[in-house]
């Protein structure tokens, strides 16, 4: 199964960086996946900037995986699931908890968190 079917068939549009010389998928060597292949290429060449700025998402969302990995490590020693979910949302509330932490003092926020009885 091609990368682009496996992202079709958990209902998601796939967006590789396509080489300069990509082509459609030929109508001979129609694959699982071709569909979802020829709509990413024809958005590339039709509508770079589109492209791009979904791509660029893409980007942002291994970004932020890949530093926590490297920060709270790239695996979870639970075996039951429920212990794995548990340490992966951790994770991701201390990971966004520092990144508010990191912007509040690059940018000189004075941020307000004092209950406003909402």
């Amino acid at each position: 199964m091609s990368n682009a079917a496996l992202v079709k068939s958990i209902n998601t549009k796939p967006f590789f960086k396509p080489k300069k010389n990509t082509k459609l998928a030929s109508k001979k060597r129609w694959w699982i996946g071709a569909q979802a292949w020829d709509e990413m290429v024809n958005l590339w060449k039709t509508n770079e900037a589109k492209f791009r700025e979904s791509y660029g998402k893409r980007n942002n969302v291994e970004s932020t995986f890949s530093s926590m990995k490297m920060k709270y490590l790239s695996f979870i020693r639970s075996k039951k699931p429920v212990s794995q979910k548990s340490k992966i949302l951790t994770r991701v509330c201390c990971h966004n908890f520092s990144m508010l932490v990191r912007a509040i003092f690059e940018l000189d926020l004075r941020p307000d968190f004092r209950n406003r009885g909402h």
